[in-house]
C-alpha cells in the first residue's frame, strides 16, 4: 500500500503486485513498507504463505510514534511471527 495524505510517495513509489515469502537461512521471510502495517489483512495472508519473519522499514512521523509501536508489536502476536521494523 502507498501511503497517499500530504504525502509523495505516490509519486515516487508503485504498490507491489506480489506477496512474495521467500526461504532464507533463518526462515521463511517476506518484507512490507511502513503503511502495511495497519492492513492485517494483508499479515493474515503472509501468515497463509508461511511467513516466519515480516521485514518492515518505514517513515513514519514522530506524532504517529506510538501507532508504530503498537502496531509492531500487535502484528507480531496476532499472526505469531517475528518481526523487524526499523523506523527512519
Amino acid at each position: 500500500h502507498v501511503f497517499g495524505y500530504q504525502s509523495l510517495e505516490a509519486d515516487l513509489l508503485t504498490p507491489g503486485t506480489s506477496l512474495p515469502v521467500a526461504d532464507t537461512p533463518f526462515g521463511k521471510t517476506a518484507g512490507i513498507t511502513c503503511y502495511d502495517l495497519r492492513f492485517p489483512g494483508l499479515w493474515s495472508e503472509l501468515s497463509l504463505r508461511g511467513a516466519e519473519i515480516v521485514i518492515v522499514p518505514a517513515a513514519w512521523p514522530a506524532t504517529r510514534r506510538e501507532h508504530w509501536r503498537l502496531l509492531t508489536s500487535a502484528r507480531a502476536v496476532e499472526h505469531q511471527v517475528f518481526v523487524i521494523a526499523c523506523n527512519a
